[in-house]
């Protein structure tokens, strides 16, 4: 089992952990963005975007779960995941890209499936949602593993 220096295992300095916490959150804020404006023309993200308009079981875009949902959930998606990764012991070869796709898999992914089972929305919905928070998951990741690397871990 190769070794690897402490630094590994150490909170990372406030600043630095500051600074992977709202990377990331806007690396998400941005993903999000970007999917949803690219992904208007693919039919399944076209059919989701279009229920979610109109149908009553989702928010309404102006409400504070919305607001929270698109600027604020981003961040506090992070600081969890900067905190479990932390809390875990995570070392390489588990990098932060994936620990975040494993804790996806383990709650997001689980959730959108429990959510299918349970709401009253198409199979559509759940696949964008589904592909969008994995790709987040991923950017999030990607994120703190540079802020690591060249910050913490250097």
């Amino acid at each position: 089992m190769p070794k690897y220096p402490a630094a590994h295992g150490v909170f990372p300095e406030l600043p630095v952990f500051a600074m992977a916490v709202l990377s990331a959150g806007l690396g998400q804020l941005f993903c999000g963005i970007a999917m949803q404006s690219g992904l208007k023309s693919v039919g399944f993200a076209r059919n989701a975007l279009m229920e979610m308009g109109t149908s009553k079981v989702f928010r309404k875009v102006g409400s504070p779960g919305m607001a929270y949902a698109a600027g604020g959930a981003p961040f506090v998606h992070s600081l969890l995941f900067c905190v479990a990764y932390w809390a875990l012991d995570c070392k390489p070869p588990v990098s932060p890209v994936l620990a975040a796709m494993v804790l996806w898999a383990c709650g997001a992914f689980h959730g959108l499936v429990i959510d299918f089972c349970s709401i009253r929305y198409s199979f559509d919905v759940t696949l964008y949602f589904a592909f969008t928070t994995l790709i987040n998951a991923v950017v999030m990741g990607a994120v703190v593993e540079y802020i690591y690397t060249t910050a913490h871990w250097a």
